[in-house]
């Protein structure tokens, strides 16, 4: 499997098989990888910066983004449910239409627009978040979301 950076094309990686799904990917970077439709299930992210990072479509079940980075990275249309964003950075990030079930945003730095526009966050914890002024939730479905200390 070939990584290529979004904006370039440039090949950032290659992976021998088709298979990421499980993997620690905190070894390489994905500034501005072009990671659509790529089944990521479990796959660990922390720590990492993925500034202007796309993952359209992906699978992102149970993946790690605690500590990240995530200015300007797309989540759109992703699959995200029980995904762990503790602490993460967000600026300039897209959630719209994404699936973000049983997700855990506890604790997540807001500077700037983030986009949760239409996005399905059932049982989601957003727990003691400082600032919430730049959140977008425009008609999302939150059934059961926790803001506990926000």
């Amino acid at each position: 499997m070939i990584i290529y950076d979004r904006q370039t094309r440039e090949k950032l990686l290659e992976i021998p098989g088709d298979i990421l799904a499980g993997q620690d990917l905190r070894q390489f970077d994905l500034r501005y990888a072009d990671l659509s439709d790529c089944n990521l299930n479990g796959c660990n992210f922390e720590s990492l910066k993925l500034e202007g990072a796309q993952f359209t479509n992906a699978n992102l079940r149970n993946a790690n983004f605690a500590n990240t980075e995530l200015s300007e990275a797309i989540f759109t249309r992703t699959d995200l449910s029980n995904a762990r964003f503790i602490r993460a950075k967000m600026l300039m990030t897209a959630f719209s239409y994404a699936i973000l079930n049983e997700t855990d945003l506890s604790e997540i730095l807001i500077g700037g627009m983030v986009n949760f526009r239409w996005i399905k966050a059932h049982g989601a914890k957003f727990r003691n978040i400082k600032n919430l002024s730049g959140a977008n939730f425009f008609k999302a479905d939150l059934t059961n979301a926790d803001f506990e200390g926000t």
